[in-house]
């Protein structure tokens, strides 16, 4: 289950998030110290901001993004779940909107590990840490009020910084 457990903090990346179908199927992530979400549709978030008041909110719709040429057709679409805990770091990479229909009625796929907290002497970095690393610098430079730093994404990569 990838809500399960005690999060302490969540970035959440879809295309489609309906903020009571989030609220319902993703309620643990309501109470953490940081939510940051990234979303590409508008029309179906717009009751997000009302059913999760403490999350900062990225709008990735294609009106929103600076590319620096006109972009009416892409957007942000990618679908993940990364939730620290004391001891890990969750990655769930899945198939999924949060929307009821998707939810509900649609066959759905999901990757999910989680990764320990690095132990001492272990590797500064690995290449599945600078890749998604590499995969968060590229959204902020799509993004207004983007962190400025993704490195340290949390303990299980070893950093001091958390989200």
């Amino acid at each position: 289950d990838v809500m399960a457990g005690s999060p302490l903090w969540a970035v959440v990346s879809n295309f489609q998030i309906n903020g009571h179908t989030f609220k319902k199927y993703c309620s643990p992530l309501l109470s953490v110290e940081r939510l940051i979400v990234f979303h590409g549709c508008a029309r179906s978030a717009r009751d997000l901001r009302s059913c999760a008041p403490n999350a900062t909110i990225y709008d990735m719709t294609p009106k929103k993004l600076s590319f620096g040429f006109k972009n009416d057709y892409g957007c942000h679409h990618s679908k993940a779940f990364l939730i620290g805990f004391d001891d890990s770091l969750r990655v769930a990479i899945h198939t999924a909107n949060i929307i009821s229909c998707d939810i509900n009625n649609k066959t759905q796929g999901i990757w999910m590990q989680n990764f320990p907290i690095k132990k001492a002497g272990a590797p500064a970095t690995s290449d599945f840490e600078e890749q998604l690393v590499k995969y968060f610098l590229s959204l902020q430079k799509h993004a207004a009020r983007m962190p400025q730093s993704w490195m340290g994404l949390g303990a299980a990569f070893g950093g001091d910084e958390q989200l």
